[in-house]
C-alpha cells in the first residue's frame, strides 16, 4: 500500500507540471489581381479568443507565402524572420471575436495591416502584405503588386482544426488507474 501511495503522489506531481499552453490558429487566404495570392497562418494564445482586437504584440506567429499563378515568390515567418527591416511599421489587427482581420483604414493604423513591409506596402525585404484605406496588395521585391480595392477585400481567416489536449485531470486519472492495475498485477504474482 505504501508503494501505491508513493506512485500516486509521484504521478500527481508530474501531471501538475504537465500544463500545455493552447494556441488558436487561423489559416489565411487572400487573392489579388494579376494572379497574385497570399496564403499563411496566424497563431495566438487561445485565452485571447473573444476578447476583441489583438495586435502584433499579442501573436505567437504569422507566416505568409506570396504566390503568382500558384508559384511561390517567397515566404516570411514572424517568429524566425522577425518583422523585417521595416519593423517600425509592422502592423497587424485581428478581431478575435469575429475571427477576421480589421481592414478599411490607414495601413499603419488600427484598421489596417502592414506585414513585413513599409506602411503602404512599397518596401519589403522579400515579400509582404499591406491593406490600407483604398487598396490591398502584396509586396514583392519593393513593389506593391496584385492590388485590389479594399471594398473588394478577399482577405480571410479560417479557424484551423486543432488537436485538443487531454485535460490534466484525465491524464491524472489514467495514470492512477494504470498504477493501480500494475500494483494489483504485482500482488497476484507475489
Amino acid at each position: 500500500m505504501k508503494r501505491l501511495t508513493t506512485c500516486a503522489a509521484i504521478l500527481a506531481g508530474m501531471t501538475t507540471f504537465a500544463t500545455v499552453a493552447s494556441a488558436a490558429t487561423y489559416d489565411i487566404d487572400w487573392t489579388g489581381s494579376g494572379g497574385y495570392a497570399l496564403t499563411g497562418s496566424l497563431s495566438f494564445s487561445d485565452a485571447l479568443l473573444g476578447t476583441g482586437v489583438i495586435t502584433a504584440s499579442d501573436i505567437d506567429n504569422l507566416t505568409i507565402t506570396v504566390l503568382r499563378d500558384g508559384v511561390s515568390l517567397g515566404a516570411r515567418n514572424y517568429l524566425t524572420d522577425g518583422a523585417g527591416s521595416h519593423a517600425g511599421t509592422f502592423n497587424l489587427n485581428f478581431d478575435t471575436s469575429t475571427g477576421q482581420f480589421v481592414t478599411g483604414g490607414f495601413s499603419g493604423g488600427v484598421e489596417g495591416q502592414t506585414w513585413f513591409t513599409s506602411t503602404g506596402g512599397l518596401r519589403c525585404d522579400t515579400v509582404g502584405f499591406a491593406s490600407g484605406s483604398v487598396s490591398q496588395g502584396v509586396c514583392v521585391d519593393n513593389a506593391l503588386l496584385g492590388r485590389i480595392g479594399v471594398d473588394d477585400s478577399t482577405l480571410t481567416a479560417t479557424a484551423a482544426l486543432a488537436v485538443v489536449p487531454l485535460p490534466a485531470g484525465a491524464v491524472l486519472l489514467m495514470s492512477a488507474l494504470g498504477a493501480l492495475g500494475l500494483a494489483r498485477r504485482r500482488r497476484r504474482h507475489a
